[in-house]
């Protein structure tokens, strides 16, 4: 049995299945309650506390990651459609030199694609 981290855990049994930045953010996002995160697995198998530091901390990474990461790139992504309100709800706490900013303006340029490609459909 090898025995790991709730960090190692998270990244390999979670997290590397996604394909990207921005489906990791939004799962990540998504173990966000109002205060802290949870995720009944993690939290079983290496306790609450360490569970939600490795959230915390993984979450911030996607943060990041998705902000470094080119639009263009973010568009090819199948669960890059910013179509439900994301408001801050997938910043994290400790947002890790990103901005809110910069972040509003990664959804703005991304729903901006999405309405030109669907009008490309239409026309």
């Amino acid at each position: 049995m090898v025995l790991m981290s709730a960090t190692e855990d998270l990244a390999l049994r979670t997290l590397a299945r996604f394909k990207g930045p921005w489906s990791r953010l939004r799962y990540l996002a998504g173990t966000r309650t109002e205060d802290n995160y949870s995720h009944w697995g993690l939290e079983r198998v290496h306790g609450s506390a360490a569970a939600k530091q490795a959230l915390r901390a993984a979450h911030t990474a996607a943060w990041i990651e998705t902000l470094r990461t080119p639009i263009k790139e973010l568009a090819e992504e199948e669960s890059s459609r910013p179509e439900e309100d994301l408001g801050n709800s997938h910043c994290p706490p400790e947002l890790g030199g990103g901005s809110v900013r910069h972040f509003n303006s990664v959804v703005f340029a991304l729903e901006a694609l999405a309405r030109s490609e669907s009008h490309r459909q239409v026309a």
